[in-house]
């Protein structure tokens, strides 16, 4: 009797404890914030392009790539660019190294085994074979490349590339060297980082 009363108490302490706490501990993976970007899958923006054209931008990534995480945190959680990506991109997360097969336009895109880590025929495509995380790559309304950057990109880089996109400079025939080097981002340096 006296370990079924225990067991009781500890059941009722636990249902306590997790209805005093707040409801936002439960909504993430713990250390995580939720994305303040909507992000969908590419086979989704692909779908969604087709009856809303809109730009799609992608963000090619891996679970072990720290600078990913870091542009996660820093640039992506930056309400600026978030707000400016929502409104004029249908944003993707592609993990290079998706195991699963991804659809688009009919053709089927499948994960490649190799060497220590294999790599997604859709990041690859994406890409044009240089593996490299992160990258980020902007794509025209008929989901071919725009951009197509390598590297960790700081809330300023980005708002440079989205704004060149969005705003229609490449179809302008405006080189993005030439519109980089005079394009004055909004978004304030936090040096305090």
């Amino acid at each position: 009797m006296y370990k079924l009363g225990t067991a009781i108490i500890a059941v009722l302490a636990a249902i306590l404890c997790w209805s005093l706490a707040p409801s936002s501990a439960f909504q993430t993976v713990e250390g995580e914030t939720e994305s303040l970007v909507k992000w969908y899958s590419l086979e989704e923006a692909s779908e969604l392009v087709k009856s809303a054209p809109k730009k799609v931008f992608v963000d090619v990534y891996t679970d072990w790539c720290g600078w990913c995480k870091r542009m996660d945190k820093d640039t992506f959680q930056h309400p600026q660019i978030a707000e400016y990506m929502n409104e004029n991109f249908y944003p993707v997360k592609l993990d290079g190294e998706h195991k699963g097969p991804i659809v688009i336009n009919g053709t089927t895109f499948s994960y490649v085994a190799g060497g220590l880590r294999g790599y997604h025929e859709a990041a690859a495509m994406l890409l044009k074979g240089k593996m490299s995380y992160p990258t980020v790559a902007f794509l025209d309304e008929k989901m071919k490349a725009v951009i197509v950057a390598p590297g960790y990109q700081t809330p300023q880089d980005l708002d440079t590339m989205m704004r060149y996109v969005a705003e229609g400079h490449q179809e302008a025939g405006t080189p993005y060297n030439l519109f980089s080097s005079t394009f004055r981002s909004r978004i304030k340096v936090d040096v305090a980082k």
